[in-house]
């Protein structure tokens, strides 16, 4: 498969989404199943989990085994890019934590 061709760049972007797309579905049907009572939630956060280990399959595949290589070759160029996905997913549960904290009324003394 081409580096250029459709299949190459769909296997990119599925490789790219797949781990944001499994921790937003558990997390956000543990948050529901907790807000709203309903159990159903923890069924869907875990579908949605499931679904983005078939996007990793699937990206996986359309990727190629070209394309695995070049990845090996550019991260071994490039060692720090492993730290960048779990900066931002700590920096966003921090800033929603903070932005939580913030708008809660301060406590009576």
């Amino acid at each position: 498969m081409e580096h250029n061709s459709i299949g190459f760049v769909v296997g990119i972007v599925l490789l790219i989404f797949n781990v944001p797309v499994g921790l937003a579905g558990l997390g956000l049907g543990a948050y529901m199943a907790k807000r709203t009572g309903k159990k159903s939630f923890y069924t869907v956060g875990t579908a949605i989990y499931m679904l983005s280990w078939l996007m990793l399959g699937a990206g996986i595949w359309l990727f190629g085994s070209r394309g695995i290589i070049l990845m090996k070759s550019f991260s071994a160029q490039h060692p720090w890019l492993k730290y960048i996905s779990p900066v931002i997913f700590i920096g966003i549960i921090a800033y929603a934590l903070f932005a939580r904290s913030r708008n809660r009324p301060a406590p009576d003394r």
